[in-house]
């Protein structure tokens, strides 16, 4: 089974998913329906914030890459949030130019915090994400060359020009998408020796999915539908020998 057609797809799904979380970093302006609290900036020590200006801290911080931010108010590992495209092991699946595109757009969301709600040493915080919806660009991708990309592939015949219809396909429509999906979430913070952060993102798939427009979602189906093929592959190749 040719590897390049696996590594397009999984490359593409990937890429929508984290390039959410990071990339090369720009800036941006949340806003909040029900503060008028001042933003803070970034100092040696931990500063006293409202649940909502932790929350608005965390959200800028993860659009703009800032790990020292996240390191103040976010209590999970700010790697999970921090991703930086490495053009070099990507190029065989996607050109730099596509990347690139791919980087600004996924930093074109925005987002409004809405209701804040404290109970002890615990909230939640409602956030709107409004981004690109990136869920259903990969889903057409899919459903339109994903089955003949990999009977192609598993057939050994040549994939380069399905490979080559599909990226070209997928530009247009990556070129094309605005930050049209908007999606609430909720996110939980803790306070501990009176400082506010955010609980980890890990496993919040509501919050992951709304910051990849939708695309955390599609990923998950991918994934396991890759796993199921590989398998597959392998018992046929067990069965040949």
């Amino acid at each position: 089974m040719k590897k390049n057609v696996l590594v397009f797809v999984l490359t593409v799904a990937v890429l929508v998913l984290l390039s959410a979380c990071g990339g090369q970093g720009s800036s941006g302006n949340g806003t909040s329906q029900n503060s008028d609290e001042p933003q803070s900036s970034v100092s040696a020590e931990p500063q006293i914030l409202s649940p909502t200006e932790t929350v608005d801290k965390f959200m800028q911080a993860t659009k703009e890459q800032d790990e020292g931010v996240l390191q103040q108010v976010y209590a999970g590992d700010p790697d999970e949030l921090i991703f930086a495209l490495n053009y070099e092991e990507l190029n065989d699946a996607l050109d730099d130019e596509t990347l690139l595109l791919f980087d600004e757009k996924a930093h074109s969301f925005d987002y409004t915090i809405g209701n804040v709600k404290e109970k002890g040493d615990t909230a939640t915080a409602e956030v709107t994400i409004k981004t690109c919806d990136f869920g259903s660009l990969l889903k057409e991708f899919l459903e339109e060359y994903e089955i003949k990309a990999l009977q192609t592939a598993l057939k050994g015949e040549d994939d380069g020009p399905v490979v080559d219809a599909a990226l070209k396909n997928f530009e247009t429509g990556l070129a094309e998408i605005k930050p049209d999906s908007e999606r609430t979430t909720t996110l939980t913070l803790t306070r501990t020796n009176q400082i506010w952060k955010v609980d980890s993102v890990k496993n919040n798939a509501e919050f992951m999915d709304a910051l990849s427009g939708g695309s955390y979602s599609v990923f998950i189906d991918i994934n396991k539908e890759m796993k199921a093929l590989m398998k597959e592959a392998e018992e046929e190749d067990d069965g040949e020998i």
